[in-house]
């Protein structure tokens, strides 16, 4: 087991992990910090599991659009399920509330003046990257 915390973590990094495959425009698009506990629990040989929970909370960064909010996330590598308990992410142009299962029930509310703010999250999760999204 181990207890730790992240501090002033960029977000792009994570997003860049989530989805190798977007261009790095999409990526950094946004710009924010993450800072908060983490805790590791289990094994890291072949075979064992290992389940990280974390609560971070995101404040702005420079450059890019500026992101805030928090994340409340569970990964469990026996089923290689990530969980999400209420998190909310904030940009200028957008509000997003989601929580739930990647991949299983994910229940998101959304509110945008700019749903190009939230092309950076939508190709984390869409099947080929979106690279921008008008309103009529």
């Amino acid at each position: 087991m181990v207890d730790g915390s992240v501090r002033d973590m960029p977000i792009d990094r994570t997003l860049a992990t989530l989805q190798p495959d977007l261009p790095t425009a999409q990526t950094t698009s946004w710009s924010g910090l993450a800072s908060g506990p983490v805790h590791i629990e289990g094994g890291l040989l072949r075979g064992s599991t290992l389940v990280a929970t974390a609560k971070v909370y995101i404040s702005p960064g420079s450059g890019g659009i500026p992101v805030q909010g928090s994340v409340d996330l569970r990964y469990d590598t026996a089923d290689k399920t990530l969980n999400l308990a209420k998190s909310h992410i904030e940009t200028p142009g957008a509000n997003v509330d989601l929580s739930g299962t990647l991949g299983t029930s994910l229940e998101v509310s959304a509110s945008s003046t700019n749903l190009n703010e939230l092309l950076p999250v939508i190709n984390v999760f869409a099947a080929q990257p979106v690279k921008s999204r008008r309103l009529n």
